[in-house]
C-alpha cells in the first residue's frame, strides 16, 4: 500500500522533475577523422595534430585558416601537401583547419609514423660527406 505524500514532498518533487534539463554545449575534440573545414576552439582544439597521410592514391592536403569559411588565398596561413605522415600545429588564434584526402589527424600524444633520421650529406670536393649521427 502507498503511503500519502505530504504537500510539501510533492511540491519539491514537481519542481525537480519540472526543471529543464540543459544540455552541455559540444566539447572540441583532439582528433579530425574525416575531410572538412573545423573551426578552432569548437570543433577543434589548438594543438599540434599528426597524421600517418593520404587516404588513398591522391595526396592529404591541409589548410590553417585565419577566416573560416573564407578559401581565399589571402586566408591561408599554412598550408600541406603529401602522401606521407604530415604534422600541423593549430594555433589557438587560428579560424579554422581543413583537410582534404587525409587519414585520421590526432592530436600529437602519439605518432604518425616514425621518422627517419636525415641521411648523408655530401657536398664535394670542398668538406667530403657529413653524417648527422656523429657528433
Amino acid at each position: 500500500m502507498l503511503k500519502p505524500t505530504s504537500p510539501v514532498a510533492a511540491a519539491v518533487a514537481a519542481i525537480v522533475c519540472a526543471a529543464p534539463v540543459e544540455a552541455l554545449p559540444p566539447q572540441p575534440v583532439p582528433f579530425i577523422e574525416h575531410d572538412g573545414t573545423y573551426r578552432v576552439g569548437v570543433d577543434v582544439r589548438p594543438g599540434l595534430y599528426l597524421t600517418p597521410g593520404a587516404a588513398g592514391s591522391a595526396a592529404c592536403s591541409w589548410l590553417r585558416l585565419s577566416s573560416a569559411g573564407r578559401r581565399e588565398a589571402s586566408n591561408v596561413i599554412e598550408h600541406g601537401e603529401s602522401s606521407g605522415a604530415q604534422y600541423a600545429l593549430i594555433a589557438p588564434t587560428d579560424a579554422a583547419f581543413e583537410t582534404h584526402g587525409c587519414r585520421a589527424w590526432s592530436i600529437g600524444s602519439r605518432a604518425a609514423t616514425p621518422i627517419a633520421p636525415p641521411g648523408r650529406t655530401c657536398i664535394y670536393p670542398l668538406t667530403g660527406c657529413v653524417d648527422p649521427q656523429d657528433p
